[in-house]
């Protein structure tokens, strides 16, 4: 695919808060949305130097569930507290947006009554986004029912100062239904040294 260049030719400045240290700092937030993997490559003008620490920090957030490794997290899962169907069960089929962009699309998940529990880990992997997470559930009705209910939850990424959040809920609720989605937040899935 390519390399894109998001800035060369950058010269570090004194580090007002660390006397004998350089800073050089590079913000953008016009990166296209398909990027996916960034590369930082840095060079010394003096070849006697012996150490560079490099920072990263960004508001990306990744929602995630349990499989991903981050102790702590819960399974991200789907739980109907009240179905919307007065006789019968609900058909529920799952749709997941990050930042605009269709992850699961429309994906049929189960029958759903109250007090049925069923786990999303198969569905939701590591979903990484910088504005919102938009989760649907359609739930197929027709015939006598009318038409499909939709029920939807909106996820904002990580409040300033927060790195994560582990077993957060969100609630799904429309026609007299209600289901919540569990799910976790975190800024990184790398493993402190």
């Amino acid at each position: 695919a390519g390399t894109t260049v998001i800035d060369s030719d950058e010269s570090a400045e004194p580090d007002p808060s660390n006397p004998g240290k350089y800073l050089l700092k590079i913000a953008r937030d016009d990166l296209p949305a398909a990027a996916s993997k960034m590369y930082m490559i840095a060079e010394r003008d003096n070849p006697a130097a012996t150490s560079l620490d490099a920072n990263w920090s960004t508001n990306l957030t990744i929602l995630h569930g349990q499989r991903v490794g981050v102790p702590g997290a819960t399974s991200t899962n789907l739980y109907c507290v009240e179905e919307t169907d007065s006789i019968g069960i609900d058909e529920i089929s799952l749709t997941i947006k990050a930042d605009g962009v269709t992850l699961v699309d429309d994906v049929y998940i189960g029958d759903f009554d109250d007090g049925v529990y069923r786990t999303l880990e198969d569905f939701v992997h590591a979903i990484r986004f910088v504005d919102e997470v938009k989760v649907v559930l359609r739930d197929e009705d027709g015939g006598a029912n009318g038409g499909d209910d939709f029920l939807r939850a909106t996820i904002g990424g990580l409040p300033a100062g927060k790195t994560e959040l582990l077993g957060q809920s969100a609630v799904l609720a429309c026609c007299d239904g209600r289901y919540l989605f569990r799910y976790n937040l975190s800024g990184s899935l790398q493993k402190a040294n």
